[in-house]
C-alpha cells in the first residue's frame, strides 16, 4: 500500500507494473518518487509505503 501524506489517501501499489518498468532490483523508495497520488495529484516525497501482513481470509491478525 501507498499512503499520501499530504492528504491521508491509501491506495495499492502497482507493483507489476514497477517492477515491468523499472527491474525487480530497483529500489521501492526510488520507485516510489515516481508514483502520483490520485486524490491530491501529489508526485513522489509524500508518497510513503505502508507494509502489511499478509495472512489467511479470516485470520483474527488481518488488521493492518
Amino acid at each position: 500500500m501507498a499512503v499520501c501524506s499530504k492528504c491521508g489517501r491509501m491506495a495499492p501499489l502497482p507493483i507489476g507494473e514497477l517492477i515491468q518498468r523499472y527491474g525487480e532490483l530497483y529500489p521501492v523508495e526510488m520507485a516510489l518518487v515516481k508514483v502520483r497520488c490520485t486524490g491530491c495529484q501529489n508526485w513522489g516525497r509524500n508518497i510513503e509505503p505502508k507494509w502489511l501482513r499478509l495472512c489467511e481470509p479470516g485470520c483474527p491478525q488481518q488488521r493492518g
